[in-house]
């Protein structure tokens, strides 16, 4: 996605690729940025946007409550309906497997060949099975992903910030859970995420100052 917000004394910008590598990338405009600095060091950026070269046709489907078979019967229509000369094939399986059924005994093969003008037809498998648990455990798993983040950030920037470590480490823990966070929009995860650079920065500066 495409980014720029104050960083410190400067700007902080990425324009994003120019082509899209991810389905959930295509709703976010393609395009770069025209960078201009004055005599006097101001800097002024433009967005100049380019049209999307490949299109992209995304199917996102609910199929809780059906077996196997009736999965693989409609999603092939599905496929089958969305197929166009050129373009990029999505498919997201969503829902809950019935009883004693697994991801593996879909046929996909079977669903990708039912598109024949598509250039490429990409399966994303979200189905559960009925075993798996989601909810509160789910939640500890990413507690300890990024409990065990940490804990490597912290080995790796020992040489540069040796023992304040552990601090910028955490900090760049907390600010991947701000811009990872669905919960909040686009525009209020960036406004946190500056909020907290600018803190963390400013209490950076003041303590240098003090030494």
């Amino acid at each position: 996605m495409p980014i720029d917000f104050k960083f410190g004394n400067g700007i902080f910008a990425y324009s994003g690729s120019l082509e899209t590598f991810e389905y959930t990338q295509y709703p976010h405009e393609r395009g770069f940025y025209l960078v201009e600095v004055d005599a006097d060091g101001e800097t002024s950026i433009k967005k100049v946007n380019l049209a999307c070269c490949r299109k992209f046709n995304i199917i996102e489907e609910d199929f809780t409550g059906l077996k196997v078979p009736e999965i693989e019967e409609k999603a092939n229509v599905l496929v089958s309906k969305a197929d166009e000369k050129g373009a990029i094939l999505v498919l997201v399986l969503n829902g809950i497997l019935p009883h004693g059924a697994s991801r593996a005994d879909i046929n996909y093969d079977s669903l990708r060949t039912a598109a024949s003008k598509a250039l490429y037809v990409h399966i994303v498998n979200k189905l559960k099975t009925s075993e798996e648990t989601i909810g509160p455990i789910a939640i500890a798993g990413a507690e300890t992903i990024f409990s065990r983040a940490g804990k490597k950030l912290s080995e790796y920037y020992k040489d540069q910030f040796q023992e304040q470590a552990g601090k910028y480490a955490d900090f760049t823990v907390e600010l991947v859970k701000v811009l990872a966070d669905k919960a909040m929009k686009s525009k209020e995860r960036k406004n946190t995420a500056e909020t907290k650079i600018d803190e963390f920065y400013g209490i950076k500066k003041e303590e240098a100052t003090k030494k």
